[in-house]
């Protein structure tokens, strides 16, 4: 019985040794033959140039050292890493030479006297085909599918040919080019639309929409791109070797009218389109003889698909008429996802060229203001060493400086000064100097008319020029000033106010009185940023900004909340006063109407 379990333990011993030297040749030696070798019009072999070149099989990722080969059969795949290479051939009929991180599943492979059928699908990299059918076999067809994360199939079909496919790195675009293909040899499919590619033509599509435009391409270039990936040598993307990147500047001088909301527009064959819900209007609103588009609460979308170039930089050139971060800029990739978002930093009055670079292309961008001018954009090509370029305005502005209202000119920084003149609005102006810690400006108009002018944002607007850097000047003496001649005969406006009703609800002590009121302004412009202010009694005091007076010859009807006071209005009368424009600020033909007091008897 001793003699029995001694050979059942020596037995045991010769049988792990015997698995274990399988287990070490197993880890080195190629892929094994399929199992079913009976059909041999579905088996391929694959040769590795390279390193790093792998057969994919029932999710097991074997080496394939080079210069070996492996046989693969439909339902493998191939697979190199980035500096990898491999060939995959199909006798004479069909080679694939797969490159720059890529990977190619083997759907079909069939091949008979009659026919010659394969069916790939390309899940990243490079691949070069090689497809030499019998021209009298009754069915040749070659198809490389690709399917994008957002479920959008590419399907490249071709009946004998010699083509590229590429998959971008770093954007979700995939290019075919034909290089050598008769006009009916090779296609490419997306979105339910199929565009030939002739010899010497590249297109590229994306998950959305259908394949782009012919790109006529630069076939030396392509050649000198594929013998850098073919030796595992780093290069850029294919889509910078095929496509120029964009050059354009431009400004909207071409828009006479702007179309409905939602119906696009070419410029520089980027197509633009005012979307729904704003409201938008052509100005010239930097006063330099080209139209621009007036956005308030609205949207303009880009679209660059149609140029044939690659855009990787935007600038878009606005006039900001709100406060900072109410308008931003935002740039999407071909998958319509967001690469990155610019806000809106200026000042109202203030010009800005919002800008946006990235290695990915854009395919489209979206312009979001509260209320500014969209004055145009520039598609902006890298420097010569191919760094990213500084943004470009689409505006080449020279500094200038203009009246929103209408400003008295006067001879020292204060109020009660005297009057020079009136400077009618969007009169120009050149600042000279500042008053130290103060607002006023010391400036040159037309006619070499020289004085002082509130320079508050909401009277007057600059560009160009850093008006806290001005130097500051001191205050003249007080004297009697050589009045010069209106440089302008314009009517200046009439602002009026009148008080129309009042109500107050109290709460045990606390009361607050509600003020409706009109506001009037006769002149011909709007007011920007009018102030009103609202006393009721005892002690309750109200100050606000109208931020737009427009013209209103008929009356504005307002509501003015004042803050709650402790006690009534009535003690034993109630006393109500309105004031517009209380400091004077805008100049009128009459200043008598700018006050109102109304008293109600207890």
């Amino acid at each position: 019985m001793n003699e029995l379990w001694r050979l059942v333990i020596l037995c045991l011993f010769v049988l792990m040794g015997l698995s274990a030297c399988r287990g070490e040749e197993s880890a080195v030696r190629t892929p094994e033959p399929p199992s079913d070798t009976s059909d041999t019009s579905e088996q391929a072999n694959l040769e590795s140039l390279l390193d790093n070149a792998f057969v994919v099989r029932a999710a097991a990722r074997t080496p394939v050292p080079a210069p070996r080969t492996a046989p693969v059969q439909v339902g493998d795949g191939v697979d190199v890493d980035e500096q990898g290479r491999a060939i995959l051939r199909f006798g004479d009929l069909i080679t694939a030479d797969i490159t720059r991180d890529g990977e190619l599943r083997i759907q079909q492979l069939s091949a008979d006297e009659q026919s010659a059928i394969a069916n790939f699908v390309l899940v990243a990299g490079a691949a070069l085909f090689d497809f030499n059918p019998d021209e009298a076999l009754q069915e040749r067809i070659l198809i490389v599918e690709s399917e994008f994360e957002n479920g959008q199939i590419a399907v490249v079909q071709a009946t004998g040919t010699r083509f590229l496919v590429v998959r971008e790195e770093e954007a979700p675009l995939e290019w075919v080019i034909g290089l050598e293909a008769a006009e009916d040899d090779l296609s490419i499919t997306a979105d339910g639309v199929t565009k030939p590619v002739p010899a010497g033509t590249a297109r590229w599509v994306a998950p959305v929409d259908e394949p782009s435009p012919g790109i006529q391409a630069d076939m030396r270039a392509v050649e000198e791109w594929l013998r850098k990936v073919r030796t595992g040598q780093p290069v850029r993307e294919v889509g910078e070797v095929l496509w120029s990147f964009a050059d354009v500047t431009s400004n909207l001088t071409s828009l006479e009218t702007l179309p409905p909301p939602g119906e696009s527009f070419i410029v520089e064959g980027v197509r633009l389109t005012l979307h729904e819900g704003g409201t938008y209007t052509l100005e010239d609103c930097n006063r330099d003889g080209n139209n621009d588009v007036v956005i308030q609460n609205g949207m303009v979308t880009f679209d660059f698909r149609s140029v044939l170039a690659r855009v990787e930089s935007l600038d878009v050139t606005i006039l900001n008429r709100a406060e900072p971060h109410t308008g931003e800029l935002v740039v999407f990739d071909p998958a319509y996802e967001e690469i990155a978002r610019v806000f809106v930093q200026s000042d109202a009055g203030q010009v800005e060229v919002l800008s946006s670079r990235s290695p990915t292309p854009y395919h489209y961008a979206s312009l979001s203001l509260k209320h500014g001018c969209f004055l145009g954009f520039s598609l902006t090509p890298p420097t010569p060493d191919g760094e990213p370029a500084p943004p470009r305005s689409a505006e080449q502005l020279e500094p200038f400086c203009e009246t929103r209202v209408a400003l008295r000119l006067r001879a020292a920084p204060r109020l009660d000064a005297d009057v020079i003149t009136t400077l009618p609005p969007s009169t120009s102006f050149e600042p000279l100097g500042r008053l130290a810690n103060e607002r006023w400006l010391f400036v040159v108009a037309e006619a070499q008319a020289k004085g002082w002018i509130l320079g508050d944002p909401e009277y007057i607007a600059c560009e160009g020029y850093e008006l806290q850097a001005l130097p500051t000047r001191q205050p003249p003496p007080t004297i009697t000033p050589t009045i010069t001649p209106s440089i302008t005969p314009t009517p200046l406006p009439d602002l009026a106010i009148l008080l129309d009703d009042f109500t107050e609800t109290c709460n045990g002590y606390e009361c607050q009185v509600t003020v409706y009121a009109w506001l009037f302004n006769t002149g011909e412009t709007s007011l920007y940023e009018v102030e009103v202010q609202v006393r009721a009694d005892p002690d309750a005091f109200l100050s606000t900004n109208i931020k737009e007076l427009p013209p209103s010859p008929n009356g504005l009807f307002w509501e003015f909340v004042l803050p709650s006071t402790t006690g009534g209005c009535y003690d034993p009368d109630c006393t109500i006063c309105l004031v517009i424009d209380p400091y004077d600020n805008i100049a009128e033909e009459n200043e008598e109407n700018n006050k109102i007091c109304q008293t109600w008897q207890g």
